[in-house]
C-alpha cells in the first residue's frame, strides 16, 4: 500500500521530528500487530529521524480508515478527512461532511472536550477555565460548553492549541506516552496533565480508537501549530 496524496496530510511533512515523535510513538506503541510502520526499512534505517520515512507515516495513517482487507487489495488507504468523518459518525457527532477539515476537526475537539469535562470536579473546571484565560461564573458542563463554542468561533487559534494541549496530555498519559513539542522559538508545550486528576477522566479512547483518535488530535494540534506560526 502506498501514501495517497492528502491536502490535508501534506503539512505534516514540513513538521520536526519532534512534532512528529508523539504520532510515531501512538503507531509504534499501540497499534500492535496491525502497525505496519515499524517493519519498515526506512523506519528501520533512521528512526528517530522521522522526517526520513514522513511518507511511510503518511501512508499509516490512512491504513487507519476503512476495512484493511480491502486497503491491501486496492493498495491504498483511505483521505485523513474520511477518517475524521467516520470518527465523528460512530461516536454520534454531528457534522457537515461537506464542511472544511479544521472545522471537522473543531467540532470533534468540542465533543472530546464535553467528555472530559463532565468527568471533571468543579475545581478542575475551574482550573481549566482560568489556565484558558475564560471567564465563567457557572461551572455547569453547559454554560462552560457555551463559553469554550463562543470562543472558538471568533477564531482563537490560541485557545484551540491550548485545549488540543491539554487533552493530548491527558490521552497521551493514559497511553503512557511522555513527549513535549515547541511552539516557535518563545512557546513550549509539555505533555503533562497539571490538575487533573486520572480517575476522573473518561474512558475517552476506547479499544476500537486506540490510535486512531490520538493521531487525530495530534494532527489537529500541529495544523494550529502551523497556524500559529505563521501568523
Amino acid at each position: 500500500m502506498a501514501y495517497l496524496y492528502d491536502k490535508d496530510l501534506e503539512f505534516l511533512k514540513n513538521s520536526t521530528n519532534n512534532e512528529l515523535d508523539a504520532i510515531v510513538q501512538i503507531i509504534t506503541s499501540n497499534g500492535k500487530i496491525t502497525e505496519q510502520l515499524s517493519k519498515k526499512e526506512n523506519f528501520r534505517n533512521h528512526f528517530p529521524n522521522h522526517d526520513k520515512y514522513i511518507e511511510d507515516i503518511l501512508e499509516e495513517i490512512q491504513s487507519f480508515g476503512g476495512n484493511s482487507v480491502l486497503n491491501f487489495i486496492r493498495k491504498k488507504g483511505v483521505l485523513y478527512k474520511e477518517i475524521l468523518i467516520d470518527i465523528c459518525k460512530n461516536k454520534k457527532i454531528k457534522i457537515n461532511k461537506d464542511s472544511r477539515t479544521r472545522d471537522i476537526e473543531k467540532i470533534f475537539l468540542l465533543n472530546m472536550m464535553q467528555e472530559l469535562i463532565e468527568n471533571m470536579d468543579l475545581k478542575e473546571r475551574k482550573e481549566l477555565l482560568d489556565t484558558a484565560k475564560i471567564n465563567s461564573v457557572d461551572l455547569s458542563l453547559v454554560e462552560i460548553m457555551k463559553d469554550l463554542e463562543n470562543t472558538l468561533n471568533e477564531k482563537n487559534v490560541h485557545l484551540e492549541i491550548y485545549l488540543l494541549q491539554f487533552i493530548n496530555s491527558v490521552v497521551l498519559k493514559k497511553l503512557q506516552i511522555e513527549t513535549t513539542i515547541k511552539l516557535g522559538a518563545q512557546h513550549l508545550i509539555k505533555s503533562v496533565v497539571p490538575f487533573i486528576h486520572l480517575k476522573t477522566i473518561a474512558d475517552i479512547t476506547g479499544p476500537a480508537y486506540r490510535v486512531t483518535i490520538p493521531t487525530v488530535l495530534q494532527i489537529s494540534m500541529l495544523r494550529r501549530i502551523k497556524e500559529f506560526n505563521e501568523f
